[in-house]
């Protein structure tokens, strides 16, 4: 009976290691991809929570004799208010937001075409200083998922 036992059995595999001896794996893969996850997780803390949001646009170059508008815009939960913002083409824009509460992605505002962003604290007025935009031309501006935007739009 032992012998039909035998015969039953499978041949034994030529790439398996010994009965009782585990096959090693190369770890070097594994450890690769850890050290890239981590080199990304750094690097978006770096970005957001240590250096925090960009600095607060640059004021627009002044032009002689052209005062620039003021335009105030509220952000509510997941709205910017008034949405569009109409501006006078050519001339420089003194933009003030204010979010009025917590709901929302709307802790900071980014202009998206311009590369800038920054905080915006609740209840707290922030201004940046743009500038002039051509008639018809628009720029876009919201939280940085783009969930939350704006747009301003010059006539």
């Amino acid at each position: 009976m032992t012998e039909n036992m035998q015969q039953d059995q499978p041949e034994a595999c030529k790439d398996c290691p010994p009965e009782g001896k585990a096959k090693k794996t190369n770890n070097s893969m594994y450890f690769a991809v850890i050290a890239f996850m981590a080199l990304v997780g750094l690097s978006v803390a770096y970005t957001f929570i240590i250096s925090g949001p960009s600095d607060v646009l640059q004021p627009a170059a002044k032009t002689p004799g052209i005062d620039a508008q003021a335009v105030s815009v509220k952000l509510e939960g997941f709205r910017y208010s008034p949405d569009p913002v109409q501006v006078k083409a050519g001339t420089p824009i003194k933009f003030t937001v204010t979010r009025t509460d917590e709901e929302g992605c709307g802790n900071a505002i980014s202009f998206y075409s311009l590369g800038k962003s920054a905080a915006l604290p609740k209840g707290q007025a922030v201004t940046f200083d743009l500038p002039a935009m051509q008639a018809g031309q628009t720029l876009d501006f919201g939280c940085s998922m783009r969930m939350v935007t704006g747009q301003i739009v010059a006539a």
